[in-house]
């Protein structure tokens, strides 16, 4: 399957980077590091296989298509929609925030 490109949502972003932060502030540079390469790997992997991840919450948040992968070593999801052209990143959440709450708000 040809990779697609993978578009973060600013929100997304914005995610990463309050993880990253945090990571770095508690555990260092080099586990802040290592999130952002789980993310970036996460992408990669969500580019090459959209319709393998988890369609957990699309029908309860009422969101076509919305699936979700897991970071390798972090408890974080990556919200994603395959558009067709690309794929959508919606969100980055900690595995134990409230889901619904968080993307619900978003859409």
């Amino acid at each position: 399957m040809k990779a697609k490109l993978v578009v973060p949502r600013r929100q997304a972003d914005e995610d990463v980077d309050r993880a990253a932060d945090f990571y770095l502030r508690e555990a260092g540079p080099d586990i802040a590091l290592a999130f952002v390469h789980s993310v970036e790997h996460s992408y990669a992997q969500i580019s090459r296989l959209s319709g393998t991840g988890s369609p957990r919450y699309a029908e309860s948040l009422e969101i076509t298509g919305l699936r979700f992968w897991k970071a390798k070593k972090f408890p974080y999801l990556i919200f994603y929609v395959d558009i067709g052209s690309h794929i959508e990143i919606l969100r980055v959440l900690h595995e134990r925030m409230d889901v619904p709450a968080w993307i619900g708000n978003d859409e």
